[in-house]
């Protein structure tokens, strides 16, 4: 879905945004949740640090898979946006 919204140069609502992270957060797809926030990010998104908070708190990780999936996040460095 992402990658239509790219190919079509088409800026996803943020309504849309929020019902994709629940989809990412209700089955687990941490993957799908970072992309969806790099999505986000590239269209410059005020909902992107929103939705990054978002994923780190309700997305159920390991401790080690949380640690890592929390550097990948803060990478996209979005308190600049």
């Amino acid at each position: 879905m992402l990658q239509l919204f790219k190919a079509k140069n088409r800026v996803p609502s943020v309504d849309v945004m929020e019902e994709f992270l629940s989809w990412c957060i209700v089955s687990g797809s941490c993957d799908k949740a970072m992309e969806l926030v790099q999505t986000s990010a590239s269209f410059c998104l005020p909902c992107t640090s929103k939705l990054a908070e978002r994923a780190l708190k309700e997305l159920r990780l390991s401790e080690d898979e949380g640690q890592s999936k929390t550097d990948r996040f803060q990478k996209l460095d979005i308190n600049k946006i």
